[in-house]
């Protein structure tokens, strides 16, 4: 089994977050290395244009294909609702 860093990034329309996905992936980065996460290997996912309420995004069944084979040992996001 190959545990990996995943970072899972989103955007899809300006009523959201402006920061975009290369943004969101360099604070992630950013907050993995100050909790000393080597995060340099990490598999990112740009789920870009794509409402958060559809179930079948490619990069969201790419992310839970990887959960079930036990590929993701930490998934970082930038922003989690709570």
């Amino acid at each position: 089994m190959c545990e990996k860093v995943v970072i899972d990034t989103r955007y899809s329309s300006d009523l959201q977050s402006t920061r975009s996905c290369v943004d969101q992936e360099r604070e992630i980065r950013s907050g993995l290395a100050q909790k000393g996460i080597e995060h340099s290997e990490a598999v990112v996912i740009h789920d870009e244009a794509e409402s958060g309420t559809k179930m079948f995004r490619d990069e969201l069944v790419r992310l839970q294909q990887m959960v079930r084979a036990g590929q993701g040992a930490i998934i970082a996001v930038d922003d989690q609702p709570g």
